[in-house]
């Protein structure tokens, strides 16, 4: 089994968070639907969070939002 070092995933996620929040800036012009994009976003996407958590918070807000 082949697994990807730690500092190459890290570096991964802060591309793809850097990305994200380049982008909510554009697209979102209020700052506290973008805050809670932004957490939304890092609670499922953190490379800390355990896959059960992250499994969990993605079914609360499907069931809450109807989106994953």
């Amino acid at each position: 089994m082949k697994f990807t070092p730690p500092d190459t995933c890290l570096e991964d996620y802060e591309k793809r968070r850097g990305a994200f929040l380049k982008d909510l800036i554009a697209f979102t012009p209020n700052v506290s639907v973008r805050a809670k994009e932004f957490r939304r976003w890092i609670d499922e996407n953190s490379p800390y969070r355990d896959e059960d958590t992250r499994n969990h918070r993605a079914a609360e807000n499907f069931l809450k939002n109807g989106r994953p």
